[in-house]
Order: C-alpha cells, then structure tokens, then sequence
C-alpha cells in the first residue's frame, strides 16, 4: 500500500509537471477496488485507488498490479475536480 501511494504521488508530479513537493495525496484513505480481468491474457489484476492533489485540482490515480507478484502493470489518472477554467 506504501508503494500505491509514493507511485502515485510520483505519477502525478511527472505527468503535470510540476514537483513532488507540490503533488499532494489525500487524506483519504487508499483504497484496493475489486480486481480486474486482463483482456489480452486472462489473468487478474490488483487495484489501488488513490487521490491526489495538484494546485485547486483533484486527481483519481488507479494504479494496476499483477496478482500475487506485486509488479506495477499500468496506470490510470483522471481529473475529477469540478473546477473550470
């Protein structure tokens, strides 16, 4: 669970540009949703929800895991703030 959280914190100071420092996490607690089918293969994989801050905007980073060997798979990070520019 440590590692969702410095993932996504990671993810979202790399993918708009701005510093660690400025990448918040919520307060809220991570959270592990129900597991998802991998299409191309079959298997199952782990999902870790966690929100996230930068500046006033509110991010949801999902971050995807393989089963039973911890090895990160991919990432989803969504703008789900309400706030228009």
């Amino acid at each position: 669970m440590e590692d969702a959280g410095r993932r996504a914190k990671a993810l979202i100071a790399f993918n708009y540009g701005t510093s660690l420092d400025y990448a918040l996490l919520s307060e809220l607690p991570i959270r592990v949703l129900p597991p998802i089918k991998r299409p191309e293969i079959g298997d199952r994989l782990d999902v870790i929800e966690v929100v996230g801050f930068v500046n006033r905007a509110r991010y949801r980073v999902r971050i995807l895991y393989a089963q039973g060997r911890c090895t990160m798979l991919g990432q989803e990070i969504v703008d789900v703030s309400s706030r228009v520019d």
